[in-house]
């Protein structure tokens, strides 16, 4: 049986910022892929929490923005603050700032109570691990306590909740949060959780059962699919070939399901990444019920965080008689309809 090719990502790097109370989603048309988090010494800026108390004068309010590395000319700040007599219009509250914020950017948001204008984005196609790396870097909460939040979360704010026995992966949906102060890992796996809901409708949960799969089935597809696609229009049809290959009793033969199985049986250490690139005929074979080369079938559970476009990919696949694809080397993939027609793929683009 001719493999399916091996899965290439686009990747943007972004800036993981403090997380918010309120916690809301961001939806927006292209979503981000990011790469996993920046190796030991380059890390992302990591942003400062700055109180403004009731009645603090500017010259405190400098002192503190100067010591917290915010601001890097007081002399600027006063200039800006007494020009029109904006010190008595600075506004107490609790803001994030980037360091090195200029001056002028400060006075603004200080007279208009912005307390933030960031975003924390979790991108597509992450483990539960690399989430947690991220929320750590970002300065919202040691990976101990994403853990122990993703355990205790509240698993009836699903529309169907996986299997007690499974972690929620999968179901933490991907978007960007606007961040405000002093959140917790609880308030980001809750927010999350929220987002699945709202997104994962009662109509895209009925289209999916079309195809026979269950919410859970779903989502467990559509994580190979998010894991699969780099262009975000080819997810409907890879989930069709999926789809077709579950119906024909073949094997999924999906390379990212072997990456989770390989990480699973040995996690990466230090700046090591989840998702091994180069996989072996040896790693094909290795012993895990996610293994989609050895075993017919869905694996037992996601094995990433799909985005809501993969999840409406799945409930809505293309149709297609595609048995195969293959990655082209420029992010799209070669379709066929039989193993000869994929062989010939392969040897044209996989030399």
């Amino acid at each position: 049986m001719g493999r399916l090719g091996r899965p290439l990502y686009a990747l943007a790097v972004v800036t993981a910022l403090a997380l918010g109370l309120r916690l809301t989603p961001l939806w927006t048309a292209s979503a981000m892929r990011l790469p996993p988090p920046p190796a030991s010494g380059h890390e992302a800026p990591v942003p400062v929490t700055f109180t403004v108390a009731q009645g603090m004068t500017p010259d405190a309010i400098a002192t503190g923005l100067v010591e917290s590395e915010v601001l890097t000319d007081a002399r600027r700040f006063h200039l800006l603050v007494g020009l029109d007599g904006a010190g008595r219009d600075l506004r107490a509250g609790c803001y994030i700032f980037a360091k090195q914020t200029p001056a002028s950017e400060i006075v603004r948001r200080l007279r208009g109570g912005i307390t933030s204008v960031q975003l924390l984005p979790i991108p597509e196609g992450r483990r539960l691990e690399e989430v947690g790396a991220i929320i750590e870097q970002a300065g919202i909460a040691a990976r101990a306590d994403w853990d122990a939040a993703v355990a205790k979360a509240p698993r009836d704010r699903l529309p169907a909740a996986p299997p007690a026995s499974r972690s929620l992966l999968g179901y933490l949906l991907p978007a960007s949060y606007p961040l405000q102060c002093q959140a917790s890992a609880s308030d980001m796996v809750a927010a999350m959780l929220d987002a699945f809901t709202q997104q994962v409708t009662p109509e895209v949960i009925a289209a999916a059962r079309s195809h026979g799969l269950s919410l859970d089935d779903t989502v467990i597809l559509a994580s190979i699919v998010e894991r699969e696609a780099v262009i975000r229009a080819e997810q409907p049809v890879i989930a069709s070939v999926f789809l077709n290959r579950l119906k024909a009793g073949l094997p999924l033969q999906a390379d990212p399901t072997v990456q989770f199985a390989i990480a699973n049986a040995k996690p990466p250490s230090g700046a090591g990444g989840w998702w091994k690139t180069d996989l072996t005929v040896a790693d094909l074979r290795i012993d895990s019920p996610y293994n989609t080369y050895r075993n017919p079938g869905l694996p037992p559970g996601p094995i990433a965080n799909p985005g809501i476009d993969a999840i409406k990919a799945v409930a809505n696949a293309a149709t297609t008689d595609y048995l195969y694809f293959v990655a082209k080397g420029d992010g799209s993939h070669a379709f066929a309809r039989t193993l000869d027609e994929h062989n010939a793929n392969v040897a044209k683009y996989q030399r």
